[in-house]
């Protein structure tokens, strides 16, 4: 789980920003949106709150960017993401602390794009001192007494300055020969963090191969077809419907094209026109599935459907796989395209049910979303844009108010900030 988001540097963010999702020292307002753990405890969610080029979508990016410099070989991609208004360059810096399997961890990432003048991986105890497991500088690594004894198997690695020693220990096999390595768990409980970190857009489509998966499962099925119908949406079914040989055939050919591995298995993915496709390629004669919406016994494609519609879909796996307690999953304006009553439900089924255990982070405009029925007040941040164009991003608890104002009132008389400043069209 998530505590801590730290960036400089990146996108609209110059100087350091933090979010957190400590609790703050308040009672009576939804003791169980807070995960007890014997290190640290933490929130269950958040929402962002801010005007338009505040810098919300920013935050969502850095997350994505710091998740991809440990998923990805190189980092270089971080210079077209810097902050362009500050007159003196200077590195990226990302921090994050995270808590799985019961450790609480500190990942530090200073890099300029080219090379990475900083990187370390610690333990965080809950006297705030850290443990490091690794500290790399340029291209020296230092190991902690923890790996020291497999010290020969860490430094025996090669790798280049803008590739993170993170994303190289994976690579050069660290998962597989875990038991075998000193102090590895620790290295593969931060793998688990990051590849449990679930970061989507309103530009975002779900990943084919592990939504048909998924589907092929029961308990995600029924989650997908019981939300579906909830959302009164005139679906009274979602299911897999035969293609014809030909329809197969051709959808198979364009799957060769994109360079798609044709090994035998089933092969998921995207048609032209939208749909989702299933191409179960064990047999001898090849069998296409499709996947389809039903209304009143008639089928639909799914590009047929409203763009609601298709958000939802989208987002469905996203929401299943909070059940997991490792879970994080950052949502990039979720009201975008859907009913305020529909937010409402997905936010308020999550964070107030016992058995959804992973983290929810959401960036919002509609007003109707910031209340105490759906948030405490450590629960809700804002962006601001300052007169550099850089942003600052705090939370509403610093103001202090009662539980039982009205947020949204507080909010448009500007008590909070974070509201547009829209200016006279007569005048301009």
């Amino acid at each position: 789980m998530l505590l801590n988001f730290s960036v400089s540097n990146f996108g609209s963010f110059n100087e350091k920003a933090t979010f957190s999702l400590f609790p703050g020292k308040i009672s009576k307002q939804h003791p169980n949106h807070v995960l007890e753990n014997k290190s640290f405890s933490s929130l269950k969610g958040a929402a962002i709150y801010g005007a338009n080029a505040s810098g919300k979508s920013n935050f969502v990016k850095a997350i994505q960017a710091l998740q991809a410099c440990v998923m990805m070989d190189n980092t270089k991609f971080i210079l077209a993401n810097q902050f362009k208004l500050a007159k003196n360059l200077f590195c990226t810096e990302f921090t994050v602390d995270f808590q799985i399997n019961e450790i609480a961890y500190r990942y530090d990432l200073v890099t300029n794009g080219i090379e990475i003048h900083l990187e370390q991986l610690s333990i965080l105890q809950k006297n705030g001192k850290i443990k490091p497991l690794f500290t790399r500088k340029l291209s020296e690594i230092e190991l902690g007494n923890l790996l020291d004894k497999s010290s020969a198997w860490y430094k025996n690695r090669t790798f280049q300055a803008a590739t993170t020693f993170l994303f190289k220990l994976r690579q050069d096999g660290i998962v597989e020969n875990s038991t075998k390595l000193s102090g590895a768990d620790h290295i593969v409980n931060a793998f688990t963090f990051f590849e449990q970190l679930f970061v989507t857009t309103p530009k975002s489509f779900v990943n084919p191969v592990a939504f048909g998966m998924y589907f092929n499962q029961h308990d995600f099925q029924n989650f997908l077809k019981k939300l579906l119908k909830i959302a009164d949406l005139g679906i009274s079914d979602i299911k897999w419907i035969p293609l014809s040989k030909e329809e197969t055939e051709a959808h198979f050919r364009m799957s060769a094209a994109s360079g798609q591995p044709q090994t035998f298995g089933t092969l998921f993915s995207i048609n032209s026109e939208g749909d989702m496709v299933a191409i179960d390629i064990n047999s001898h004669e090849k069998k296409g599935l499709a996947l389809r919406t039903i209304h009143n016994g008639i089928a639909f494609q799914i590009q047929e459907e409203s763009d609601g519609t298709k958000r939802l879909i989208d987002l469905a796996l996203s929401f299943f796989l909070l059940r997991n307690p490792n879970t994080c999953l950052v949502i990039d304006e979720l009201d975008c395209r859907l009913h305020p009553f529909l937010s409402k439900f997905l936010i308020q089924e999550h964070m107030e049910n016992d058995k959804q255990k992973g983290q929810l982070i959401v960036t919002l405009h509609d007003l109707n979303l910031m209340t105490n029925e759906i948030w405490r007040t450590d629960e809700i941040w804002f962006t601001e844009k300052r007169q550099d164009g850089s942003t600052d991003l705090y939370s509403l608890y610093q103001f202090s108010p009662r539980f039982d104002k009205n947020l949204q009132k507080g909010y448009i008389q500007g008590k909070y900030g974070a509201i547009p400043m829209i200016g006279d069209w007569n005048n301009e």
